[in-house]
C-alpha cells in the first residue's frame, strides 16, 4: 500500500514538472487566425465596389470612371495568408503534442503557383510545406518544438516580408487609383449642367476617397501586426531552446498581447462602397415627379 502512494506521488510530481509550452500553443493559435485577414488583399475596383461610378456615370452621360484591380496580386496575399495560417496552426498543434495531418506536402500546388508571380514567397511556401510533411510523417511532438520552430523560422520570415511587400504594393498602386478618380469626379462635377447634379457628384466623390482611406488604414494596420507577428516569431527561435521556462513564458505571453492589440486595430466588416450607394434614379427633392435637370 505504501508502495502504491510512492508511486502515485512519484506520477503525480512528474506531471506536475512536465515542460509547459501553452503559451507557445496560444500565441500560434492567435497568429493563424490573424493571419487571414482577407480585406488586405481585396483590391478596390470590384463591380461591386464601382457602384458609386456607375452612377456618376449615369448622371453626367460619361463612360465609366471605375478602375480595373489587379486580382493576381488578391490572389498571391491570400496564398501567403493561407500558408502563413497553416503553418502557425501547425505549431500550436505541435505545441500541445497534437497530430499533424500532412502525410504530404500541403503547399505543393501553391507554391508552384506562389512562384509564378513571386518566387521567393514560392520557394519559402515549399520549405514550410517540406517541413509540415516531415513533422507530420515523424509524428513530432511539443519537446520538439525548439527545433521546428528553428527549421521554419527562415522560410517563415521571409514569407512575412513577401506578404508585406505585396500588401503595401496593392495600397500604393490604389493610392495613384484614388488620385485619377478625385480628379475624375472632380472633371464631371465641373461638366455638370445642375447644381443638384454637381452636389449628387461631390456626395458620390467623397464616399467613393472615403472607400479609399478605409482600405488604405487596414491595409496600413495589417502591416503593423505583421510586424508583430514576424518579432514573435523571431522571439521563438531565439528562445527555442527554454520555451518551457517561465520568463520566456512570459514573454511569449506578452508577444501575444501585442499581436491581439495589432489584430484589434483591423475593422471586423469592412465599408464597401456597394453598401451605402447603389446606381439610382435622382429626383429633384423639391419637385419628386419632376426628374432633375
Amino acid at each position: 500500500m505504501r508502495q502504491h502512494a510512492h508511486w502515485m506521488a512519484f506520477c503525480l510530481l512528474a506531471a506536475c514538472s512536465a515542460p509547459d509550452y501553452s503559451a507557445i500553443r496560444d500565441w500560434g493559435r492567435t497568429a493563424s487566425l490573424a493571419t487571414t485577414y482577407w480585406p488586405a488583399a481585396e483590391p478596390i475596383g470590384t463591380p461591386a465596389a464601382e457602384a458609386g461610378d456607375d452612377t456618376a456615370a449615369a448622371l453626367t452621360g460619361a463612360s465609366s470612371i471605375g478602375v480595373q484591380p489587379d486580382l493576381s496580386i488578391r490572389e498571391d496575399i491570400l496564398l501567403m495568408q493561407q500558408v502563413l495560417s497553416v503553418y502557425l496552426a501547425a505549431l500550436a498543434t505541435v505545441a500541445s503534442d497534437g497530430v499533424l495531418p500532412y502525410r504530404e506536402d500541403p503547399f505543393a500546388l501553391i507554391s508552384t503557383q506562389l512562384a509564378t508571380t513571386n518566387r521567393t514567397a514560392g520557394q519559402a511556401a515549399a520549405a514550410i510545406g517540406g517541413l509540415l510533411r516531415r513533422a507530420s510523417r515523424t509524428n513530432m511532438q511539443a519537446p520538439a518544438t525548439g527545433s521546428f520552430i528553428i527549421e521554419a523560422d527562415p522560410a517563415v520570415q521571409s514569407l512575412i516580408a513577401e506578404l508585406a511587400t505585396t500588401v503595401a504594393s496593392l495600397s500604393k498602386a490604389e493610392a495613384g487609383q484614388r488620385d485619377r478618380i478625385t480628379a475624375s469626379y472632380a472633371q464631371l462635377e465641373g461638366e455638370a449642367p445642375s447644381t443638384f447634379r454637381r452636389q449628387a457628384l461631390r456626395d458620390l466623390a467623397a464616399i467613393r476617397i472615403q472607400h479609399y482611406s478605409i482600405r488604405a488604414d487596414a491595409r496600413a494596420n495589417y502591416l503593423v501586426l505583421l510586424e508583430r507577428l514576424s518579432e514573435g516569431h523571431a522571439l521563438l527561435r531565439i528562445r527555442s531552446s527554454h520555451l518551457s521556462q517561465e520568463e520566456v513564458r512570459r514573454q511569449v505571453r506578452a508577444a501575444e498581447d501585442q499581436l491581439r492589440g495589432a489584430f484589434d486595430l483591423l475593422p471586423r466588416i469592412p465599408i464597401p462602397v456597394s453598401d451605402a450607394v447603389q446606381p439610382v434614379t435622382l429626383v429633384d427633392t423639391a419637385d419628386p415627379s419632376r426628374p432633375p435637370p
